[in-house]
């Protein structure tokens, strides 16, 4: 039951609606995409989504509607959840889809990536030993809220990185390893 309209001796004409019941298996995502992206859609794709509470559910979509918000130019698709876990209609969540993907990439957080004020230069302080931190400076590919991909220059996957309080060091630094 989402809605009870009426008590126990309450007065109902004919036809009235007492009540509304919602098989949660039947709830279905609208997801509203800017046009320019929609080939970004793939029908029967499974994306992630983020809720409110910061859990993520996977669904997936299954069909487009045929006509486009004026206003907003978005097209709408609609998804179903795969899992079982309970959603509450009316909720808005997040819907992670991919628009540009890259294999192999090198990504570091962005606290380790540093720049000048204007950002137009970015470095990261990479650890020569154990004790010796150097400036290298990086072009930075695709990024999010978390992390940055580093498109050049190609590092090993074992080198090691200063994360913390690197901004405003010199290009050569000592450093105290926290492992």
């Amino acid at each position: 039951m989402t809605e009870l309209n009426h008590q126990v001796g309450d007065y109902v004409t004919d036809a009235e609606q007492l009540a509304l019941s919602v098989d949660p298996r039947s709830l279905r995502i609208m997801l509203n995409v800017p046009f320019q992206y929609s080939s970004k859609i793939k029908i029967n794709s499974s994306y992630s989504l983020r809720l409110p509470d910061g859990t993520s559910q996977e669904a997936r979509v299954i069909r487009r509607l045929p006509s486009i918000d004026p206003v907003n130019q978005t097209e709408t698709y609609l998804m179903e959840l795969n899992g079982s876990k309970f959603v509450p209609s009316n909720l808005n969540v997040i819907v992670k889809i991919p628009l540009i993907t890259v294999n192999d990439a090198l990504v570091l957080p962005k606290t380790a990536v540093l720049t000048n004020e204007t950002q137009s230069q970015f470095w990261v302080m990479r650890l020569f030993n154990d004790t010796t931190a150097i400036k290298v400076i990086i072009q930075k590919g695709i990024e999010n809220d978390s992390l940055v991909q580093v498109d050049s220059p190609k590092f090993d996957v074992s080198d090691r990185f200063v994360f913390d309080g690197g901004y405003g060091l010199p290009d050569t630094s000592n450093v105290i390893s926290r492992r």
